[in-house]
């Protein structure tokens, strides 16, 4: 589990890697390093769990880690064995986020969180994600389904935040109504 302390270490494994990567011209490859390893991470989370055991062998883990992700890139290759040398392997989807951030900010992608009541399907994700490219450019979406939202939308880019979701509508006009019941 990680900790709030670690949020630090974990922006500098990501940045070492981001550097190194870029320098390498190699970031979309190690960018596909990663994502192959949180879908194996996410279709299998035993796998993940052993790769975090502290009982689990180093030279298994590489066993492991050679089996689900190929021949991964020098750049990956040598995090994943220092994130096993220092025990850190719980920290690498973390990791990933992060080199995933700064690869957009680098290319000047914006990131934008949405959270919808319910999943959008993939024609409404294409629409949403042409009207934000309107706004702000070339943007990555982030969805996310949640129901207290009960509809509407919650975008938000960096520390911006637009809720315009039912649940925020129905909460300003309960503060309305009870500001002019009280008055």
């Amino acid at each position: 589990m990680l900790k709030a302390a670690d949020r630090a270490v974990i922006d500098r494994y990501a940045r070492a890697l981001f550097e190194a990567a870029r320098n390498g011209q190699a970031v979309d490859a190690v960018r596909a390093d990663l994502a192959r390893w949180l879908d194996v991470a996410a279709a299998v989370p035993e796998w993940a769990a052993a790769l975090q055991h502290p009982r689990v062998a180093p030279a298994v883990k590489g066993e492991l880690l050679a089996r689900a992700l190929g021949k991964p890139t020098a750049f990956t290759g040598r995090l994943l064995d220092l994130l096993m040398e220092k025990k850190r392997l719980d920290a690498l989807a973390e990791i990933a986020r992060r080199f995933n951030e700064m690869a957009d900010e680098a290319r000047g992608v914006v990131a934008v969180a949405v959270g919808t009541a319910q999943p959008l399907t993939a024609e409404q994700t294409a629409s949403l994600k042409k009207s934000l490219s309107k706004i702000f450019g070339d943007v990555t979406l982030h969805p996310r389904a949640d129901p207290a939202l009960l509809g509407g939308l919650v975008v938000q880019v960096g520390d911006r935040l637009w809720d315009g979701s039912v649940a925020a509508q129905l909460a300003r006009l309960k503060d309305a109504w009870l500001s002019s019941a009280t008055n």
